[in-house]
């Protein structure tokens, strides 16, 4: 058995809601076993939530549109380089550490090559986060993540307009005992802010704006 984290989207403060669902866990890393598992976990999931239409969001969806917002395939306009770049790359060259600083040789990389770049190197402690001059301090670790997953989904309406038929979503890679960040959760809070009508399409999203919007005084309910 194995327990997973399923992310619903939520009108309040932090904008979205987590429910932790057990199931029967399919080992290995086969693409096969990953979708046993995305059917399993769903499978628990809509015992209890018969009517909520949940997404899995990664590589091994079964939807398109869960595989087209995987980080690794999601792109994020960075105007510095003039062009396009996976939100999962840009994520870990926004690191910069205490003692080697920021790692741009990422920037050659693709997803997988910068995670088993960082895993095969001891940096050691992140100092903080940057992305195009913008400063983040690593106390809004998540925060970062999710600003960039989401001002990717702005600047990408056709693939991100599928999130907003889903009230749910999943990431069978995340394991919250390991990671932090989750694309699923990132998802859930950007439908639960567009449907608020706090983030629009075409906006250039600022993280100094994206704290304001976040802010747990300064949310409206709406109508799911």
């Amino acid at each position: 058995m194995a327990t997973r984290p399923v992310f619903l989207v939520n009108s309040c403060f932090p904008y979205y809601s987590e429910v932790d669902v057990d199931f029967v866990y399919n080992q290995g890393f086969a693409p096969c076993q990953k979708k046993k598992n995305i059917i399993a976990i769903h499978g628990a999931f809509h015992k209890d939530h018969k009517d909520v239409n949940v997404l899995e969001i990664s590589s091994k969806s079964f939807d398109e549109t869960g595989v087209n917002l995987s980080a690794f395939n999601l792109q994020l306009y960075v105007k510095s380089l003039e062009k396009h770049m996976p939100v999962e790359v840009m994520y870990h060259v926004g690191k910069v550490f205490e003692k080697s600083g920021q790692h741009r040789e990422m920037l050659d990389m693709t997803p997988r090559e910068c995670k088993k770049y960082l895993f095969n190197n001891s940096f050691g402690k992140v100092d903080y986060f940057l992305f195009e001059s913008q400063r983040v301090n690593t106390e809004n670790f998540c925060d970062f993540y999710n600003w960039l997953y989401i001002r990717a989904l702005l600047e990408n309406e056709t693939l991100s307009r599928g999130l907003l038929e889903y009230q749910a979503f999943t990431d069978v890679e995340y394991n919250p005992n390991r990671s932090k960040n989750c694309q699923a959760r990132s998802a859930a809070i950007f439908v639960s802010l567009f449907k608020l009508g706090k983030v629009y399409y075409g906006e250039e999203l600022t993280f100094d704006r994206y704290k304001e919007i976040t802010d747990k005084l300064n949310y409206v309910v709406w109508d799911a």
